[in-house]
């Protein structure tokens, strides 16, 4: 009997080890930043700019030109955030959202890429797009014309 709980009490110290593993791995996340081509002639973006774009409700950057969006799939932490702080929505609304805007005909969702290495390598090769990655990721090859708070 004293073994199952000496055994409890060891469980329960990893457990709280890992909630404080976790706890601090969330603290040092990086900032997330809305980005384009560095080509591209915008120059910086506001909140509802960069919203509108991703729920479809504008086809084009604010200085000209067409803006094409991409997400990283709805599972990532990085895209929950994007929903939450950018489009004012959770990503289940936004899931929800685009549902009936594809099954009306009236838009389709932007296209996801993998994750963030595959986001980046999109947004290098194609002026049009505009997606969103952590703000140590911007190279010379991309800029940033959003912060997210």
């Amino acid at each position: 009997m004293d073994k199952l709980l000496l055994q409890r009490t060891v469980a329960g110290k990893r457990l709280s080890q890992w909630g404080c593993l976790m706890l601090v791995s969330f603290s040092v996340l990086g900032q997330d930043v809305v980005v384009v081509n560095a080509q591209n002639p915008t120059g910086s973006m506001t909140k509802d700019q960069v919203s509108n774009i991703f729920l479809g409700k504008a086809k084009n950057f604010p200085g000209g030109g067409g803006a094409i969006p991409v997400n990283l799939p709805d599972t990532s932490d990085a895209r929950k955030n994007f929903d939450e702080k950018v489009i004012g929505r959770s990503s289940a609304q936004v899931k929800a959202y685009w549902a009936k805007m594809s099954f009306t005909g009236k838009g389709e969702p932007p296209k996801e890429r993998l994750n963030f290495d595959d986001m980046k390598k999109a947004l290098k090769s194609d002026s049009s797009l505009v997606g969103y990655l952590d703000k140590s990721a911007v190279d010379s090859k991309l800029k940033v014309v959003y912060e997210v708070d």
